[in-house]
Protein backbone atom coordinates (compact mmCIF):
# COMPACT_ATOMS: atom_id res chain seq x y z
CA UNK A 1 0.00 0.00 0.00
CA UNK A 2 2.92 2.45 0.69
CA UNK A 3 4.51 1.43 -2.50
CA UNK A 4 1.43 2.17 -4.10
CA UNK A 5 1.17 5.69 -2.46
CA UNK A 6 4.25 6.81 -3.00
CA UNK A 7 4.33 5.86 -6.89
CA UNK A 8 1.20 7.25 -7.29
CA UNK A 9 2.34 10.77 -6.04
CA UNK A 10 5.36 10.13 -8.74
CA UNK A 11 3.15 9.21 -11.34
CA UNK A 12 1.01 12.40 -11.09
CA UNK A 13 4.55 14.69 -11.31
CA UNK A 14 5.50 12.67 -14.33
CA UNK A 15 2.70 13.44 -16.23
CA UNK A 16 2.71 17.03 -15.48
CA UNK A 17 6.95 17.69 -14.46
CA UNK A 18 7.18 19.99 -17.13
CA UNK A 19 4.84 22.48 -15.54
CA UNK A 20 5.25 21.75 -12.13
CA UNK A 21 6.05 24.71 -9.79
CA UNK A 22 8.03 23.07 -7.56
CA UNK A 23 10.04 20.72 -9.91
CA UNK A 24 10.86 23.09 -12.07
CA UNK A 25 12.03 25.76 -9.34
CA UNK A 26 13.70 22.81 -7.30
CA UNK A 27 15.94 22.02 -10.78
CA UNK A 28 16.74 25.86 -11.06
CA UNK A 29 18.12 26.05 -7.46
CA UNK A 30 20.16 22.93 -7.84
CA UNK A 31 21.32 23.49 -11.22
CA UNK A 32 22.71 26.83 -9.55
CA UNK A 33 23.97 24.62 -6.76
CA UNK A 34 25.81 22.77 -8.97
CA UNK A 35 29.54 22.59 -10.41
CA UNK A 36 29.25 23.80 -14.41
CA UNK A 37 30.37 19.96 -15.29
CA UNK A 38 31.30 16.77 -14.12
CA UNK A 39 30.16 13.18 -14.03
CA UNK A 40 26.79 13.31 -11.82
CA UNK A 41 24.76 10.46 -9.87
CA UNK A 42 20.78 11.44 -9.92
CA UNK A 43 19.94 8.92 -6.62
CA UNK A 44 16.47 7.78 -6.52
CA UNK A 45 16.07 9.90 -9.59
CA UNK A 46 11.65 9.29 -9.89
CA UNK A 47 10.76 9.94 -13.05
CA UNK A 48 14.29 12.07 -14.41
CA UNK A 49 12.67 15.38 -14.66
CA UNK A 50 15.91 16.56 -12.92
CA UNK A 51 17.83 14.02 -14.93
CA UNK A 52 16.81 15.63 -17.64
CA UNK A 53 17.62 19.27 -17.05
CA UNK A 54 21.14 17.83 -16.68
CA UNK A 55 21.33 16.21 -19.97
CA UNK A 56 20.42 19.42 -21.55
CA UNK A 57 22.64 21.03 -19.99
CA UNK A 58 25.99 18.97 -20.35
CA UNK A 59 26.25 17.12 -17.50
CA UNK A 60 27.01 13.08 -18.04
CA UNK A 61 24.51 11.57 -15.55
CA UNK A 62 23.68 8.09 -14.25
CA UNK A 63 20.13 7.73 -12.63
CA UNK A 64 19.01 5.09 -10.21
CA UNK A 65 15.74 4.27 -8.48
CA UNK A 66 14.47 1.53 -6.64
CA UNK A 67 10.90 1.72 -8.34
CA UNK A 68 10.38 -0.48 -11.06
CA UNK A 69 7.68 1.73 -12.08
CA UNK A 70 9.36 4.78 -11.82
CA UNK A 71 12.49 3.80 -13.64
CA UNK A 72 9.91 2.79 -16.64
CA UNK A 73 8.34 5.93 -16.48
CA UNK A 74 11.82 7.43 -16.42
CA UNK A 75 12.61 5.73 -19.15
CA UNK A 76 9.86 6.80 -21.19
CA UNK A 77 11.13 10.26 -20.54
CA UNK A 78 13.94 10.19 -21.65
CA UNK A 79 13.77 8.19 -25.14
CA UNK A 80 10.91 10.88 -25.63
CA UNK A 81 13.37 13.80 -25.62
CA UNK A 82 16.02 11.89 -27.35
CA UNK A 83 18.32 10.21 -24.91
CA UNK A 84 19.09 6.75 -23.97
CA UNK A 85 17.02 4.51 -21.86
CA UNK A 86 20.04 2.99 -20.40
CA UNK A 87 20.77 6.79 -18.27
CA UNK A 88 18.54 5.08 -15.51
CA UNK A 89 18.98 1.40 -13.99
CA UNK A 90 16.72 -0.39 -11.09
CA UNK A 91 18.89 -0.08 -8.32
CA UNK A 92 19.30 0.40 -4.75
CA UNK A 93 21.88 3.51 -3.44
CA UNK A 94 22.37 0.51 -1.02
CA UNK A 95 23.67 -1.50 -3.88
CA UNK A 96 26.47 0.83 -4.23
CA UNK A 97 29.97 -0.02 -4.92
CA UNK A 98 33.42 2.01 -4.64
CA UNK A 99 33.24 1.42 -8.50
CA UNK A 100 30.61 3.65 -8.99
CA UNK A 101 32.75 7.27 -8.91
CA UNK A 102 31.08 10.68 -9.03
CA UNK A 103 32.00 13.96 -9.55
CA UNK A 104 28.27 15.52 -8.04
CA UNK A 105 26.05 13.11 -6.37
CA UNK A 106 22.27 14.22 -5.76
CA UNK A 107 19.95 12.33 -3.72
CA UNK A 108 16.37 14.29 -3.29
CA UNK A 109 13.96 13.15 -1.11
CA UNK A 110 15.26 9.72 -0.29
CA UNK A 111 17.23 9.26 3.12
CA UNK A 112 13.98 9.93 4.74
CA UNK A 113 12.88 6.50 3.15
CA UNK A 114 16.28 4.59 5.14
CA UNK A 115 15.77 3.59 8.22
CA UNK A 116 20.02 3.50 8.66
CA UNK A 117 20.21 6.82 6.76
CA UNK A 118 23.94 7.38 8.35
CA UNK A 119 24.90 4.07 6.44
CA UNK A 120 22.96 5.20 3.19
CA UNK A 121 24.55 8.52 3.16
CA UNK A 122 28.07 6.81 3.74
CA UNK A 123 27.30 4.34 0.80
CA UNK A 124 26.94 7.99 -1.21
CA UNK A 125 30.10 9.11 0.39
CA UNK A 126 32.03 6.06 -0.63
CA UNK A 127 30.62 6.70 -4.60
CA UNK A 128 32.14 10.39 -4.84
CA UNK A 129 35.44 11.55 -6.10
CA UNK A 130 37.86 13.66 -3.69
CA UNK A 131 36.67 17.25 -4.20
CA UNK A 132 32.99 16.35 -5.55
CA UNK A 133 30.06 17.48 -4.45
CA UNK A 134 27.01 16.35 -2.94
CA UNK A 135 23.44 17.68 -2.63
CA UNK A 136 20.67 16.06 -0.54
CA UNK A 137 17.42 17.44 0.26
CA UNK A 138 15.32 15.86 2.82
CA UNK A 139 11.51 16.86 4.47
CA UNK A 140 12.21 19.00 7.44
CA UNK A 141 10.45 20.13 10.60
CA UNK A 142 9.66 16.80 12.82
CA UNK A 143 7.19 18.47 14.52
CA UNK A 144 4.96 18.16 11.65
CA UNK A 145 5.63 14.54 10.95
CA UNK A 146 2.24 12.72 10.62
CA UNK A 147 -0.05 10.58 8.84
CA UNK A 148 0.91 11.77 5.35
CA UNK A 149 4.43 11.13 5.62
CA UNK A 150 3.81 7.52 7.22
CA UNK A 151 1.92 6.79 3.95
CA UNK A 152 4.59 8.13 1.59
CA UNK A 153 7.28 5.74 4.07
CA UNK A 154 8.63 8.42 5.22
CA UNK A 155 11.43 7.12 8.93
CA UNK A 156 11.40 10.75 9.50
CA UNK A 157 11.45 14.54 9.68
CA UNK A 158 14.84 16.49 10.01
CA UNK A 159 16.34 19.47 11.56
CA UNK A 160 19.60 20.95 10.41
CA UNK A 161 21.50 19.14 13.33
CA UNK A 162 20.46 15.56 12.21
CA UNK A 163 21.97 16.77 8.59
CA UNK A 164 25.21 18.24 10.14
CA UNK A 165 25.74 14.77 12.36
CA UNK A 166 25.34 12.85 9.23
CA UNK A 167 27.45 14.99 7.06
CA UNK A 168 29.90 15.30 10.08
CA UNK A 169 30.01 11.42 10.29
CA UNK A 170 31.70 11.37 6.75
CA UNK A 171 34.12 14.77 6.87
CA UNK A 172 31.90 16.11 4.27
CA UNK A 173 32.23 19.91 4.62
CA UNK A 174 29.13 21.69 4.54
CA UNK A 175 29.34 24.35 2.32
CA UNK A 176 25.04 25.25 2.04
CA UNK A 177 22.76 24.35 4.21
CA UNK A 178 19.42 26.14 3.96
CA UNK A 179 15.55 25.53 4.21
CA UNK A 180 13.26 25.60 0.89
CA UNK A 181 9.55 25.78 1.01
CA UNK A 182 8.22 27.85 3.85
CA UNK A 183 4.99 28.82 2.14
CA UNK A 184 4.03 25.20 2.38
CA UNK A 185 4.01 25.20 5.91
CA UNK A 186 0.85 26.62 6.88
CA UNK A 187 -1.06 23.95 4.42
CA UNK A 188 0.28 21.03 6.14
CA UNK A 189 0.33 22.08 9.28
CA UNK A 190 -4.00 22.92 9.04
CA UNK A 191 -4.29 19.26 7.29
CA UNK A 192 -2.85 18.00 10.19
CA UNK A 193 -4.58 19.57 12.54
CA UNK A 194 -7.99 19.06 10.46
CA UNK A 195 -6.57 15.45 10.34
CA UNK A 196 -7.16 15.53 6.63
CA UNK A 197 -4.73 14.62 3.62
CA UNK A 198 -3.11 17.84 2.41
CA UNK A 199 -5.47 18.41 -1.04
CA UNK A 200 -2.64 18.79 -3.85
CA UNK A 201 -4.70 17.99 -6.72
CA UNK A 202 -4.62 21.77 -7.71
CA UNK A 203 -0.63 20.95 -8.97
CA UNK A 204 -2.58 18.92 -11.96
CA UNK A 205 -5.87 20.73 -12.90
CA UNK A 206 -6.17 22.26 -16.00
CA UNK A 207 -8.78 24.68 -14.25
CA UNK A 208 -8.75 28.33 -14.75
CA UNK A 209 -8.47 29.09 -10.91
CA UNK A 210 -5.67 26.34 -10.42
CA UNK A 211 -3.73 27.29 -13.31
CA UNK A 212 -3.68 30.84 -11.72
CA UNK A 213 -2.57 29.65 -8.51
CA UNK A 214 0.48 27.42 -9.95
CA UNK A 215 1.51 30.19 -11.98
CA UNK A 216 1.48 32.18 -8.68
CA UNK A 217 3.60 29.27 -6.69
CA UNK A 218 5.60 29.14 -9.89
CA UNK A 219 6.86 32.85 -9.30
CA UNK A 220 6.71 32.75 -5.92
CA UNK A 221 9.18 30.08 -5.82
CA UNK A 222 11.34 31.15 -8.48
CA UNK A 223 11.26 34.59 -7.16
CA UNK A 224 11.10 34.10 -2.61
CA UNK A 225 12.04 30.17 -2.13
CA UNK A 226 14.84 30.23 -4.72
CA UNK A 227 16.52 33.61 -3.55
CA UNK A 228 15.56 34.04 0.72
CA UNK A 229 17.32 32.17 3.31
CA UNK A 230 14.41 31.90 5.01
CA UNK A 231 14.46 30.69 8.84
CA UNK A 232 12.05 27.91 8.49
CA UNK A 233 10.03 25.64 5.28
CA UNK A 234 8.93 22.22 4.50
CA UNK A 235 12.57 21.33 3.33
CA UNK A 236 15.82 21.37 4.39
CA UNK A 237 18.77 21.66 1.03
CA UNK A 238 22.41 20.37 2.18
CA UNK A 239 25.43 20.72 -0.71
CA UNK A 240 28.62 19.38 1.10
CA UNK A 241 32.30 18.47 -0.55
CA UNK A 242 34.32 15.98 -0.06
CA UNK A 243 37.37 16.75 1.11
Amino acid sequence: MMEKTLDGHWEKIYLHQQKDFRSANLNRLLLKMMPRKGSVLDVGCGTCGLTLELLKHGYDVYAIDSSFTMVENAKKVLEKAGYSRGIVTLKNLLDLNKNDNFDIIICLDVLEHIEDDYGAFGKLCNSLNKGGKIIISVPAMQSLYGKRDIELGHYRRYDPNRLRSIFNKYSIEIEKLRYWNFIGILPLFISIKKNKRLNEEFRYSASLKNRSINKFLYYWFRIFENNVDAKIGLTLICLGIKS
